[in-house]
Order: structure tokens, then sequence, then C-alpha cells
């Protein structure tokens, strides 16, 4: 490949590559329990660092990564390119403007019927869980983004394996290969519900496979003036006294490519990117308490007063 494509330098480890000065930034896209050890080296190298999502694979790695950073003074984003959907942005700018009003109730799901990807992502040593950190912590993050990132402070939480290990002829693009040792560990379906501190409340819930319909993601926003949903995105609200629903007509975009421009940017104009290593370190705190939630058969309450996984 590096001779096909007139690649220079190859590696047979990261080690090797943070130690070129030319190097400005690196991408992270490896298995989730390996992003806070090497975004910690690569900050300490004085790399600027782009993460996969999700950031990791606890609140303790999350911590830890935080605060390399902020030592560092280099850029660390993590990848939720969802927020760079041309429907998010026109929301999220909708939202802002204070057309919907205080928000007090969001849901989303990120269904798949059979869509497990199975390999590492179904192994919970390289993952950190299933649907619920690799596809909840994309709807979680867009949620908590649009209704301004209010401090989460109740956390309940259940997941399922009832179909961790499905036979299914494949109707998906994931091929799931279940011959791995421990490829099945992780949960299949998950949901969770949240209270924020203001009293809004927050549901999700996710799967790799469940016995429904078909295949769904959505968002949905509900405020004192109006509601909203993301995908398509449609607006509900009154005019007139008189309900309407507004259909915004959007060009295309590559989320991957403006999430890419975004970070380029901060790391050369010297700018916070979105979103911020805060906002991923609070995602990542409040999926390990709905795991913890799951496995306890409890309510749990964060500790908002003192992020003691970033205070180490």
């Amino acid at each position: 490949m590096a001779e096909d494509e007139s690649i220079r330098n190859v590696f047979s480890g990261y080690r090797d590559l943070l130690k070129l000065k030319s190097v400005d930034a690196v991408l992270i896209a490896t298995p989730n329990a390996f992003h806070a050890p090497i975004a910690i080296e690569a900050l300490n190298a004085g790399k600027h660092v782009l993460c996969e999502k999700p950031m990791a694979v606890s609140e303790k790695e999350a911590g830890a990564m935080v605060r390399a950073a902020e030592k560092a003074g280099k850029v660390f984003m993590l990848a939720l390119n969802n927020r760079f959907k041309a429907e998010s942005r026109f929301l999220k700018s909708y939202i802002a403007r204070g057309e919907i009003g205080q928000i007090y109730y969001a849901k989303a799901a990120f269904i798949r019927r059979r869509g497990s990807p199975g390999g590492w992502f179904s192994q919970r040593k390289y993952s950190g869980g299933g649907p619920l950190i690799d596809l909840g912590v994309h709807i979680l993050d867009l949620m908590l983004w649009l209704m301004g990132y209010p401090p989460v402070e109740r956390v309940s939480g259940a997941v399922s394996r009832h179909l961790c290990d499905y036979k299914t002829r494949e109707i998906c693009a994931y091929k799931a290969d279940w011959s791995l040792p421990g490829a099945q560990d992780v949960e299949s379906f998950a949901n969770a519900y949240l209270r924020t501190k203001d009293g809004a409340t927050v549901f999700l819930e996710t799967s790799f496979a469940l016995n429904c319909k078909e295949d769904k993601t959505f968002v949905e926003i509900y405020g004192a003036r109006g509601g909203a949903r993301l995908w398509p995105l449609e607006i509900f609200g009154e005019m007139d006294d008189v309900l309407v629903d507004i259909s915004p007509r959007l060009g295309q975009s590559n989320s991957y490519l403006e999430e890419n421009r975004h970070f380029v940017d901060c790391v050369l104009n010297n700018r916070e990117p979105e979103p911020s290593i805060r906002q991923g370190y609070e995602v990542v705190r409040i999926l390990e308490s709905v795991y913890r939630s799951a496995h306890e058969f409890k309510e749990i309450t964060l500790n908002n007063s003192a992020a003691s996984g970033i205070e180490g």
C-alpha cells in the first residue's frame, strides 16, 4: 500500500510516528480501549488530537485525557460527525434563537433490527460495551448539545443480551463474525432515562439487534414553544393559533468532511473545538453510569459538584 501510494513514512507502532516533529496532529481510529493511552501519549508528545468516539471506555480514562490535553495546551476534539450535518446545524441555530423555547424533554433512538458489527465491537475488553457506547454516544451527545449540555443529575438504564449471537442471515452492511473468542460479551440492546439539573428528561434506546419492524434513527426535541425532529428535519409549532409543520430545505453536506475542516480550523487558529473535551468526558461519565445502573438495578445519582474523574 505504501509503495503503491508513495507513502514516505510507515511504522509498525504509533510511538515511532509521534517522534516525528513534522507531525502536528493525529487521528485516533483504533478500538475504543486504546483511545486513552494513545491520546495521552500523543498530547504529551505535543500533538493535536482528533479522536474517534467514544472518547474512552471509563470516566477514569476520560479524566486522564482531559488533564493531559489541558496540561499540553493542545486541541483535543472528539469525532461526532452528526453535529456537522446540515440539519443538525440548522436546528441548533433555530433553538439558539429561542424558537423552541425551554426544552423539557428529548428522546432519541439508534436501532438496528439485525446489525451487529461483530469483531472487536462485540468484545468488551476492546469496545467497552455494545450499542450503547457505539451508537448511543452519537444520539446522547446530539440531544445534550441541542439542549445546551445541561448537567445530568440522575441516570437509570437497562441492557439486554437476548440477541447477542443471532444466526439471522444478514440484511445490512454489517457482517458479524461470531467466531472470535469473547465476541458475544456485550449487550444487544440498551435504553436509558436521564434527568437534568433544570428538570428536563432525556430518553434514549439503541440496539445492535432487536425484534422490531425496521431500523430507525431519530432525535426529537420538545420545548415550551415548539418541537423538532431529526432525521429528516421537521419543526412543529403554532402560527396565528394554528398548528404548523415546517420542513426546511437544506443542501447536502458531508458531515465527515465538515468535521475534519472544523478540527483543522481549531488547530490553525487556536480555537476550542466542538465537541469539547469536557463534553466528551461528560458523555463517557453518563454512559458509564447507565451501565452501572443496569448492572446494579438502581438509579444512579451523579456528583456534579466536583468532576472527580478530571481532578484525578
